[in-house]
């Protein structure tokens, strides 16, 4: 959807930056990959889902740790 698409795009923008900033591809993931995730948890829990309470760092984490494993396969994919 939507949230998806907007994070592969916060994804590839930093992606971009960090490489500007000489990380070099690889490592210029990892800050990628965070950035999306953080940007994909916001955007699911204001606009896919529209929760009304207040977030709490136990929910970000759980969404961390479950968006992590795709994050691990899609670091492993471009690696």
């Amino acid at each position: 959807g939507v949230s998806g698409v907007l994070a592969a795009g916060v994804d590839y923008g930093v992606l971009q930056l960090a490489m500007v900033a000489g990380l070099g591809p690889q490592l210029g993931r990892v800050p990628a990959i965070a950035a999306a995730m953080v940007f994909a948890w916001w955007m699911h829990r204001s606009f896919t889902f529209q929760t009304q309470a207040r977030p709490g760092v136990g929910e970000f984490l759980a969404y961390c740790g479950i968006a992590a494993v795709g994050a691990a396969v899609n670091y492993g994919v471009y690696a």
